[in-house]
């Protein structure tokens, strides 16, 4: 059964979070929104707060999961996570993750975590 875009990425967010947790991270917030801009996953680790994108395709495909959050995309989070950082009145450090989900033709999963997968621009 083939699955529909939206189902996929809600899929991929689930086995994110579910990664993410067994790994010691707490959720903090998930599709946060401020107005357009959203935020898949907020998490606490250790080291400090991780925005986290999650991108989930199907083999096969034309661009990896970690390379389609593209310059646009990654200044809408960064615009995002300083609005929460405001928000919540937080002084913490953030760092911005993504995680790649991918299916294959089995219907088998991978997950890459890619902590610090971009750094804000100036």
């Amino acid at each position: 059964m083939e699955m529909d875009r939206a189902e996929t990425g809600k899929i991929g967010e689930k086995l994110a979070l579910e990664y993410l947790l067994q790994r010691g991270y707490v959720l903090l917030e998930k599709n946060w929104r401020d107005g357009r801009r959203e935020i898949d996953l907020i998490m606490q680790g250790e080291d400090g707060l991780h925005v986290v994108e999650v991108r989930t395709r199907h083999v096969p495909y034309s661009i990896s999961p970690e390379e389609s959050v593209g310059y646009a995309k990654r200044r809408r989070i960064v615009a995002a996570a300083g609005a929460y950082v405001r928000k919540a009145r937080m002084d913490a450090d953030v760092r911005f993750d993504v995680v790649s989900v991918v299916f294959g033709l089995d219907g088998k999963y991978t997950i890459e975590y890619i902590p610090d997968a971009f750094i804000p621009f100036k």
